[in-house]
């Protein structure tokens, strides 16, 4: 085979994994819309491209829709995300999700993870992306990476966010 035939091979394969995955986040919006939010297709289509290239700066592979649809499941509930800026919120959050995914090198299952930047978000940064960010960001990293032993042994909210996934059960 030529390097050009494997290459539309490639390119074809792509283009309909991307497919698959803006229709599964469209179908999303019967969940979404119970929360005043929906996607639009070209919001969709373009959340699909940013989680593409987060996934590649951040060395990850994941197959189907995988995170970002349940990032947007369980954020449609935010008190403080409005409707027009949705899209861009769950961008920037799966941006965070993923980047956050490797630093601590998937010790922690994805849901665990989403339900606890969804509590830190909702609970402790009043909606304000740059602090879940910036200093609860570090904080999650130091907690998995050091054993979960911060702020010198003293028990952490950490502790009681990732001890209770009460948004979307784990998968398994």
């Amino acid at each position: 085979m030529s390097q050009s035939y494997l290459i539309l091979i490639k390119n074809a394969a792509v283009s309909s994994a991307r497919e698959k995955n803006v229709s599964e986040l469209m179908e999303l919006n019967d969940t979404l819309i119970q929360h005043g939010m929906t996607i639009t297709l070209d919001e969709a289509k373009e959340l699909v491209l940013k989680r593409e290239k987060s996934l590649s700066e951040n060395g990850r592979v994941e197959i189907g829709l995988g995170a970002l649809g349940k990032i947007a499941q369980i954020f449609a509930g935010s008190r403080y995300i409005q409707r027009n800026d949705f899209a861009y919120e769950i961008e920037q959050i799966a941006d965070l999700f993923y980047f956050i995914k490797t630093e601590i090198k998937d010790t922690v299952s994805d849901i665990k993870l989403i339900n606890s930047l969804f509590y830190l978000y909702e609970n402790k940064c009043g909606g304000s992306f740059s602090l879940l960010s910036g200093y609860y960001t570090d904080k999650i990293i130091r907690y998995y990476n050091t054993g979960h032993n911060i702020n010198n042994g003293n028990s952490d909210i950490m502790e009681l966010v990732f001890e209770d996934d009460y948004l979307i059960e784990e998968d398994d």
